[in-house]
């Protein structure tokens, strides 16, 4: 029946396969932010288990060494867009210091795959953070909405001249609700309260993000993605 369900299915000539990612689920070697310290916790602060089995990401699929594969893989598919984040806790492993090799690898990323026909989506945030920007208080706090931004910033200064389209923060909802309320993700707390300042926070930081990306269209113009009708929503 799914077979046959399949088989009536017609989509329009504009219509755009694609695929997505988040770093952590596939990059490898992330140490350094909010879901490597939640993996290696024995118990959740509820004395749940963090992850299923004690799992950890380690490795992962190791797609930070192994894209050119991936590449030849999408490209298998026949997919025409790939939508992956740019790991904030490797682009800034400490505090207002930027690794450049690793903007650099994601510029090559990017090069790949425009080469390769499939139109690269970034997205700044998918879930994970620096160990610092917790340290600090992480979103909870509103200044360190300005951390975000500066992140922003130089992913796009970097990126943009191969990237029309952006994500700013993936799934904020979900975020909220599981770390801060259910407190089956980092940083695994239960209070309504903290959630909806982490929301308003995020938020906000969204808008920067927003606004730093908007910018930088009088740089690259030709990579203009926004209408009137679509910037009043």
């Amino acid at each position: 029946d799914a077979q046959q369900l399949a088989s009536g299915l017609m989509f329009p000539s504009s219509f755009t396969f694609g695929a997505a990612t988040a770093a952590y689920q596939v990059e490898g070697g992330l140490d350094n932010c909010n879901w490597s310290r939640w993996d290696a916790l024995q118990k959740r602060p509820d004395g749940g288990t963090p992850v299923h089995g004690g799992q950890r990401a380690g490795l992962a699929c190791d797609m930070w060494n192994k894209f050119e594969e991936d590449v030849e893989s999408m490209k298998r598919l026949g997919i025409k867009m790939y939508r992956f984040s740019v790991e904030w806790s490797r682009v800034e492993p400490k505090q207002g210091e930027f690794d450049a090799a690793a903007i650099a690898r994601y510029v090559e990323w990017c090069k790949m795959l425009v080469e390769a026909g499939i139109e690269p989506m970034i997205t700044l945030h998918h879930f994970t953070e620096p160990c610092w920007f917790c340290d600090l208080g992480g979103w909870e706090v509103r200044a360190n909405t300005e951390h975000f931004r500066a992140f922003s910033a130089r992913v796009v200064s970097k990126l943009a001249p191969f990237c029309s389209k952006w994500c700013t923060i993936n799934e904020l909802n979900g975020y909220v609700v599981c770390g801060y309320m259910a407190g089956v993700h980092p940083p695994g707390k239960k209070s309504v309260l903290t959630m909806l300042r982490v929301a308003f926070n995020m938020l906000l930081a969204h808008r920067l993000a927003f606004e730093v990306r908007r910018a930088s269209l009088s740089t690259f113009p030709q990579q203009a993605q926004f209408s009137p009708e679509n910037e009043e929503r």
